[in-house]
């Protein structure tokens, strides 16, 4: 394996011009992630269903960027950020946790935790010198919620 492959980016990666510019750093579990995205992955895997919904999401790089993964079933679209100049692409399971395009170009593993949730994702495209490494981005939103004994206190005739 080569020395750009054995490097991850940093969270925070600047972009200059329409060219994705990173400083790259070295990790000790980057050679195994990247490892598992070169893998002859041509047959299609099994998914379990909840797996993809649980894949689904907003994953940020850094810098206030982030790209989307969306379930459709059976595959995955992933939209990453318009500086890598990537229409969205369909990705079919290569393995339980590992995803590609039907051309090979795009590549993604996700990440688990101990408990099986997925935390993050290693996306590897065959034009870019080093992967790019995100982490699944927390839900947030509003939630009301509504007391019903309240509701019927202030409002009797209902």
């Amino acid at each position: 394996m080569n020395t750009i492959a054995r490097l991850t980016l940093v969270a925070s990666i600047a972009v200059s011009g329409s060219a994705l510019a990173a400083e790259p750093v070295a990790t000790a579990d980057a050679d195994a992630r990247l490892a598992a995205l070169q893998r002859d992955d041509s047959a299609r895997a099994e998914v379990d269903a909840a797996l993809l919904e649980q894949c689904a999401g907003r994953y940020e790089i850094g810098d206030g960027r982030a790209f989307i993964v969306t379930n459709e079933g059976d595959y995955l679209i992933v939209e990453l950020p318009a500086e890598l100049a990537v229409p969205p692409v369909r990705l079919i399971a290569a393995s339980p946790h590992e995803f590609r395009s039907a051309d090979g170009t795009v590549r993604v593993a996700f990440e688990l935790d101990a408990d099986g949730r997925v935390t993050g994702a290693v996306v590897k495209l065959t034009n870019a010198p080093a992967a790019i490494v995100a982490s699944k981005a927390t839900p947030h939103g509003i939630v009301l919620i509504y007391d019903v004994a309240v509701a019927a206190a202030e409002n009797p005739s209902q």
